[in-house]
């Protein structure tokens, strides 16, 4: 269904015989698990019609020009502080090392940026309406927010809508805070300790954060910022509008999320364009003669030891089933001493959205991308992480009924084959994950996106 606008004032302007739709200032991490679910909101609504900017890292650059965007540079993380990042083992102090390093200290990094765009797209017509469109965790479009001063040559800042493309981890008295991997507790015990883990987050190492970017935001001229108990209340609030891309039953439930932010659920796969190159044994993942069992680490892991080599492993002697792992970077290939099973095909890089139609079982360490790729085709999963918010997306999916969480970032053949094993043998799994992913056709995501931009513009949507 199209979208027509008409004026909500006379500030708007006409090109030809139709009103222009605003132009959209994307912003996003220079990294795939946040650059790429935003990429793809971009490359719809630029179908729509959108003139689209895009900030974000250089390898997304050729992505932006594809489907007709202009892609503008901010750099990458600096190498000797990913390398810091990667040789440290998973825990707290790691992830206060990522937090702190990859997102706080970025406000004052790329701020300057943001700022130059909003700048050049203003020089270029002053009268034609600009919506910033962040990803909520890309902080340096946080400042203008706060109160900040305005780009040079605007009155006022330019509206900012958020997509939150993590789990929701601002403060809610429903859940534990963000980092313990811990489901809700609705029980007066499990509140008492829900609250007494927030407290003790708030004075631990997340208060040192909250430190640290109050300097940031004070250096940017932020004269509205407030401290909150977390640096994630921060991210979540500081937008006019946030919109979940999820859909609700793959989040907890929470009595106190805030007004400004909504559902919106997950765009549906793209429709495949131009020739695929398939892997030779794709007749074999299409024939339906045996389940399909996904094994992938993402693009970030490189250490198949972690769940790839251990699925093979727990999985060899299933003649029922066909193991297809995706190593995630082009060239990967596994060790050369690994004695590869009868049962089991691997491929350096391949789409999600084509082999997951065909898929029993998905095998992953709890990203939330590859959560997220397993609602969106109804999927069922066994999760293990111990990383960043990989414990949190565990449980997420173990609390939506979808999959199998493992508890542990390091789990066994043993643990990964009676995961497996679960799944294939309880329907309640599959039907879970079929109830969400229709749930999820059913809300419309990019249409929900595009009424937020009107809406936020200043602009009526009407269906047509």
């Amino acid at each position: 269904m199209a979208i027509n606008v008409e004026p909500a004032g006379s500030e708007a302007k006409k090109s030809g015989n139709a009103y222009r739709k605003p132009r959209l200032l994307f912003c996003a991490n220079p990294a795939s698990g946040h650059a790429g679910p935003v990429l793809r909101v971009a490359s719809e609504l630029a179908a729509l019609g959108f003139d689209i900017t895009f900030l974000t890292g250089k390898d997304f650059h050729g992505a932006i020009t594809k489907f007709g965007g202009r892609p503008l540079l901010i750099d990458d993380i600096a190498p000797e502080v990913m390398a810091e990042y990667q040789k440290m083992p998973a825990g707290m102090e790691k992830m206060m090392y990522g937090m702190e390093r990859f997102f706080v200290r970025s406000a004052g990094e790329h701020a300057n940026k943001v700022y130059n765009a909003l700048e050049m797209m203003n020089d270029e017509d002053p009268n034609w309406p600009i919506v910033i469109v962040n990803e909520t965790s890309f902080t340096s479009t946080h400042p203008l927010y706060l109160g900040a001063p305005p780009p040079k040559g605007m009155a006022t800042r330019p509206p900012i809508l958020g997509l939150h493309i993590i789990p929701y981890i601002a403060t809610s008295r429903d859940t534990f805070p963000f980092g313990m991997g811990l489901a809700p507790d609705t029980t007066e015990e499990g509140r008492a300790k829900m609250q007494g883990a927030r407290e003790l987050t708030k004075n631990g190492p997340f208060g040192a954060l909250v430190g640290i970017q109050a300097e940031v935001m004070q250096k940017l001229g932020a004269v509205n910022y407030k401290p909150y108990d977390s640096i994630f209340d921060t991210w979540v609030l500081s937008h006019d509008t946030v919109l979940h891309m999820v859909p609700p039953s793959a989040e907890y439930t929470m009595s106190d999320v805030p007004e400004k932010f909504r559902f919106a659920g997950t765009p549906l796969p793209a429709a495949v364009k131009g020739d695929v190159s398939y892997p030779e044994f794709w007749d074999e993942v299409t024939s339906g003669k045996k389940k399909v069992v996904l094994a992938v680490q993402g693009t970030v892991s490189t250490d198949y030891n972690q769940i790839i080599l251990p699925t093979i492993t727990g999985l060899a002697k299933r003649d029922d089933l066909l193991v297809v792992s995706i190593l995630g970077i082009r060239g990967a290939t596994l060790p050369a001493d690994f004695a590869l099973p009868a049962n089991t095909r691997v491929i350096d890089y391949f789409s999600y959205d084509l082999i997951l139609p065909y898929t029993s079982v998905m095998v992953f360490n709890a990203g939330y991308g590859g959560f997220i790729h397993g609602v969106v085709h109804g999927v069922p999963m066994v999760m293990a992480g111990a990383n960043e918010d990989k414990p949190d997306v565990a449980m997420r999916g173990e609390w939506a009924g979808v999959g199998v969480n493992l508890r542990t970032g390091d789990p066994t053949p043993g643990q990964l084959a009676e995961g497996v094993r679960e799944i294939l043998g309880n329907p309640k799994y599959k039907q879970r994950a079929m109830a969400i992913k229709k749930e999820n056709e059913e809300m419309n995501a990019i249409k929900v996106v595009e009424k937020a931009i009107y809406d936020l513009a200043g602009m009526q949507a009407l269906a047509a």
